[in-house]
């Protein structure tokens, strides 16, 4: 989305990508929600793994803020155009000096938190000053390496050897933040989120109190083993709803409900052992879900990009999404014991959920088996629907391929990106951009295509340097110098 006073010249680029995205939100349907009036460490730390937050809509004054190395030059107006739009110099560019000699890559006021820190090659010295006093004054290095409390794996780690270095600990303060460094002229993107004006932040601090040190183990331990069961039904009265079917081409798989509640897990097996008869098999296979008896699907996209993966069922883990579950779900009788799950909660009023077949290739059926495990007490007024969209330019012959547009008050939550690439060429040095609200120039600004799901090419021209990956928040499950790659981000 562009303003009307601003616009760059039109400029198309016949790079012959093919580019498939999905873009899964919560959009707002009903009312709005209240702040909260104080946010303690720990509460920052659970808000990582916290899904059902993103069922309420966000506050007036939470918004999520991007300090990036972006090229300046990307701001020069002349006649009401943007002159330099694919300006791409993105490296040693920051907000200002000191007089002191410290480069300032984050300056913000008021209340809020820096929730992710990505840097492709950290060196020289940072301090962190929170609420006008510093606390953190170390190499920048030591950020990610593990020789800073409280910080280290799976909140703070190298994506891949030469592919950048992500710190996911929320680092909270009340009034004002400020991230400095020293001979550092690398390229970075610090995300932070602002909280609504008299919220109380409790600064962050190196030594955890007993209550942070206990968020962060349930943390570190959903991060790394997946959400429990506890955090995912807890104290709710959830009961599994399963459904069976051998689909033929053009037929579909079809479940209602009618009844008000929340899918609290959503999970797809194939039931019988042949996969992959045809190796894109789950990509011609459409995922819709409709809610409260609208006519248009909130959910429509292929099942195996639903998923995360792209292209054809890729085996990874994230916190919210995945492919690769083996395990027996409690409580739940059924005799398969591998999953594509969704953990994404998703609150109706009624819901009708449909998974058709179009593999016109394939003479015989796919045995598919779709549960549910849905909280059946009614959701609170102002909870959001779950929404996805699956959007393809194929070949991609824009500057700026847009993967959402959206209105109303909600939340972006994720988005996976495929790419198909034709050339050996590094396709992933295109800025990512986001417009909010009435947003003339991007609120978030970012430096890459890549460098926005936490990780880059160290070297595009050689194969060995692209690696795959998945974390709980991020991963790249599909790459290689050209060809077909495929990545998620989860915020």
């Amino acid at each position: 989305m562009q303003s009307e006073k601003f616009k760059r010249d039109p400029c198309v680029r016949r790079c012959g990508l093919l580019l498939f995205s999905l873009c899964i939100l919560h959009f707002e349907l009903v009312a709005a929600a209240l702040a909260a009036d104080k946010l303690t460490q720990a509460d920052l730390l659970k808000r990582i793994i916290d899904l059902d937050r993103l069922t309420t809509p966000p506050p007036p004054g939470e918004r999520l803020l991007t300090f990036s190395s972006f090229d300046r030059r990307q701001r020069d107006v002349q006649d009401g155009r943007y002159v330099h739009w694919d300006a791409n110099d993105d490296r040693n560019q920051f907000v200002r000096r000191t007089p002191d000699g410290w480069d300032v890559l984050v300056e913000q006021v008021g209340p809020g938190a820096i929730v992710h820190l990505w840097v492709d090659k950290p060196a020289g010295q940072v301090r962190i000053v929170l609420d006008g006093q510093p606390v953190i004054a170390t190499a920048l290095d030591n950020l990610f390496n593990g020789q800073q409390e409280p910080f280290g794996a799976p909140l703070s780690y190298e994506t891949a050897p030469g592919a950048g270095k992500n710190l996911y600990f929320p680092i909270g303060f009340g009034q004002s933040c400020q991230v400095l460094c020293r001979e550092f002229s690398g390229t970075y993107q610090i995300d932070c989120v602002t909280f609504p004006p008299g919220t109380q932040v409790e600064r962050f601090q190196t030594r955890l109190d007993p209550a942070a040190a206990a968020a962060l183990t349930e943390v570190v331990n959903a991060l790394t083993r997946g959400l429990s069961e506890a955090r995912l039904f807890g104290g709710r009265r959830v009961s599994p709803q399963t459904i069976q079917q051998d689909l033929k081409p053009g037929e579909k798989l079809e479940w209602t409900i009618d009844k008000p509640g929340t899918i609290r897990a959503l999970y797809v097996s194939l039931t019988d052992r042949n996969e992959p008869r045809q190796l894109y098999a789950l990509h011609k296979c459409t995922l819709r879900i409709y809610w409260d008896g609208l006519e248009r699907p909130a959910v429509e996209c292929p099942l195996a990009e639903f998923f995360g993966t792209g292209f054809r069922r890729i085996a990874y883990r994230s916190t919210p999404l995945g492919t690769d579950l083996w395990t027996d779900l409690p409580r739940v009788n059924v005799q398969e014991s591998w999953f594509m799950y969704c953990y994404f909660p998703m609150p109706f009023r009624s819901a009708r959920i449909e998974i058709e077949n179009h593999n016109v290739e394939l003479k015989t059926p796919i045995g598919l088996m779709l549960l549910l495990r849905v909280d059946r007490a009614p959701p609170p007024d102002n909870s959001l629907r779950f929404k996805a969209r699956y959007h393809v330019e194929d070949p991609c012959q824009v500057f700026d391929y847009t993967v959402l547009e959206a209105s109303g008050r909600g939340r972006l939550v994720g988005c996976a990106l495929q790419v198909d690439c034709p050339r050996k060429q590094w396709w992933g040095a295109g800025d990512h951009k986001i417009w909010i609200d009435d947003d003339q120039f991007p609120s978030i600004l970012g430096t890459g295509t890549g460098d926005y799901f936490g990780w880059r090419a160290a070297d595009p021209a050689r194969d060995d340097d692209f690696k795959t990956f998945a974390f709980g928040l991020h991963g790249v499950t599909l790459t290689a110098p050209f060809g077909k790659s495929a990545m998620y981000r989860w915020h």
